[in-house]
């Protein structure tokens, strides 16, 4: 009888086990498996948007897998490219797309934002900006992509009013603890659903409220342009001295507004106008002033009057420090 010796059978052994195939979530909805670069970029541009795709370096491992399954207005999807890839992208335009790490490292460029997207720190990309990536080899990603349209009706709803920008999420989320942790833990655990065929295949309405459930999530994990009114539509009804001091503001804010005339008008100490307006409205009573006047600078340049200048607006709505101005009005929007 044969015998090897052990380290011989470990070197027959070895290439049986790094070939032995991986799991890839949604594997049943498998929407490409290929190694040609055009393809891939060709069956992805379709679910997402018109992006350029490109080796970096000379990599013969190129070897894309792309799942999805769509509830309605939400996709998950699972992708991978096998070899250390650059993806440049316009802007998504008509969706948003969250993305979770289940290996390696993906630096993404959303404008002039930066994060670089490994271990625990997802991404959230927004809408409005031009989307530059690099995937390294081994990265491997959930991917939950949102309808534009339907979550910022959806916002409309929860908030009561019309929306009056686009919606721009913070784009790192560090998913290692806390709230963050635990929407990451909900969307690995509808993954683990969609992949067993559990009930959201048999059932629409399961399926609607998953939908609104992580939109949910979205709008009161991450922060976001409506974070601070989503709060406050949430809040406890704010005490009428609150009202009647952020009432006189809206109607005065183009004059000289002081805090005695706030106490004044809300009948109560100036410590508890205070106290009220950040338990209610998230800022101080002059907070409120300022952002109702850089509102009101902001309608002034986007509709200027000929030979009307910045500093002109700024200083017609009570900034006469222009880098505050500035500072204050890329903050707000």
């Amino acid at each position: 009888m044969l015998r090897l010796p052990a380290g011989a059978i470990l070197d027959r052994l070895l290439p049986i086990v790094v070939k032995m195939p991986m799991h890839r979530p949604l594997e049943q909805f498998s929407v490409i498996n290929s190694r040609s670069l055009d393809e891939t970029r060709e069956i992805i541009a379709r679910r997402y948007c018109p992006h350029s795709l490109s080796l970096v370096g000379r990599h013969a491992d190129f070897d894309t897998h792309y799942h999805r399954v769509s509830f309605g207005s939400v996709s998950f999807n699972y992708l991978e490219y096998g070899a250390d890839v650059s993806i440049d992208a316009k802007a998504f335009e008509d969706f948003y797309m969250l993305e979770v790490p289940i290996s390696g490292t993906a630096r993404i460029d959303y404008g002039k934002d930066r994060i670089i997207s490994r271990d625990s720190i997802a991404s959230l990309i927004s809408t409005s900006r031009r989307v530059r990536s690099l995937w390294t080899a081994d990265a491997r990603r959930l991917m939950v992509q949102v309808n534009r349209g339907v979550l910022e009706r959806f916002t409309s709803d929860l908030l009561g009013q019309a929306l009056n920008r686009p919606i721009e999420f913070s784009m790192e989320m560090n998913v290692s603890a806390g709230a963050p942790a635990g929407f990451a833990e909900f969307v690995r655990y509808i993954y683990s659903q969609i992949d067993s065929r559990n009930y959201f295949e048999k059932y629409i309405l399961v399926r609607s409220q998953v939908e609104r459930t992580l939109m949910s999530m979205l709008l009161t994990i991450q922060p976001h342009t409506y974070s601070e009114q989503l709060r406050a539509a949430a809040a406890p009804a704010a005490p009428r001295f609150v009202d009647r001091a952020y009432e006189f503001i809206k109607s005065n804010f183009a004059g000289d507004v002081t805090i005695s005339q706030l106490v004044e008008v809300s009948g109560v100490p100036a410590r508890t106008l205070f106290a009220g307006f950040r338990k209610h409205k998230g800022i101080s009573p002059m907070g409120a002033l300022k952002r109702c006047r850089l509102n009101a600078a902001r309608n002034d340049l986007l509709n200027p009057e000929s030979g009307v200048t910045v500093t002109h607006i700024a200083y017609k709505w009570g900034f006469s420090h222009l880098g505050h101005f500035a500072r204050d009005y890329e903050g707000l929007f």
